[in-house]
């Protein structure tokens, strides 16, 4: 569930994933239990750094890339970006990490290259005309790109 804590509870969901704005991490395991899976979206090391690391599961790191599933007005990290919190992340914790924003069947393995464990896709599957034909080839390339970078593949 993106955001809202609400309908994550609601929905029985397995988890929440929360931006800057949104209820604090603590408080979202609080309320989901120790079971949940919540993930927060950090543009930056200081975001890293304030977060409350012991309630999350996974970074979401972005937006890497432009993109029109959600209104981002803050400037894309672009892959050096994404590959300098990564290992920022990893000197401090061993919390995974998920590329977020614009991740696409062009940019997948150079994503991969950064050291994420995890890619997020949205529009480059629900935006298209045969979404399940779209998702099934992002899958297969995901799993060669695992296979060739090691990525880890439990998380994805």
């Amino acid at each position: 569930m993106n955001d809202n804590i609400d309908v994550a509870l609601a929905a029985k969901a397995d988890g929440i994933h929360i931006g800057q704005g949104d209820i604090n991490a603590s408080l979202a395991r609080e309320k989901l239990g120790e079971a949940a899976i919540i993930g927060l979206t950090v543009k930056n090391m200081e975001d890293v750094n304030q977060a409350a690391i012991q309630s999350l599961d996974y970074f979401g790191i972005g937006g890497v890339f432009p993109t029109n599933s959600k209104n981002n007005p803050d400037v894309s990290l672009g892959l050096d970006g994404l590959r300098k919190i990564v290992l920022g992340i990893a000197e401090i914790s061993n919390i995974k990490t998920t590329a977020i924003a614009g991740i696409n069947e062009n940019n997948l393995q150079e994503d991969a290259k950064c050291g994420v464990n995890r890619i997020a896709l949205i529009s480059s599957k629900c935006k298209r005309h045969l979404p399940k034909k779209t998702a099934q080839s992002i899958c297969n390339k995901i799993n060669h790109i695992m296979d060739n970078h090691a990525v880890d593949r439990r998380h994805l």
